[in-house]
């Protein structure tokens, strides 16, 4: 199976933990931080468009697909250890299926 979905979604998460730490690099998130904020606006549409899949393709993940996992994580946040790098897929999947489930409990 293919995992497009979940390293849409990682991508995303990754890029939005990317864009907060580097916002509030001076102790604050203001105006000025604007332009690191807008940048994760590309990843929003097709990480939401079929996030529903992502538990899916989640069930059978085998080695190839993690190592596509950290490297995803790898081209948004910079070098990271291998350890650090499935911590960030984690924590940037959980807060993209949260959103999902908040979207849904929305409509």
């Amino acid at each position: 199976m293919d995992i497009k979905n979940t390293l849409e979604v990682i991508t995303l998460g990754a890029a939005m933990g990317k864009a907060f730490a580097g916002a509030k690099e001076d102790g604050k998130i203001g105006v000025e931080d604007l332009g690191q904020l807008i940048q994760i606006i590309p990843a929003l549409g097709p990480a939401l468009a079929d996030i529903s899949r992502v538990p899916d393709e989640l069930k059978a993940i085998d080695a190839a697909e993690l190592a596509e996992i950290k490297a995803a994580v790898v081209e948004v946040v910079g070098d990271v250890a291998d350890d650090k790098a499935v911590d960030i897929a984690k924590a940037s999947l959980d807060l993209g299926l949260a959103a999902y489930d908040l979207m849904q409990a929305i409509k």
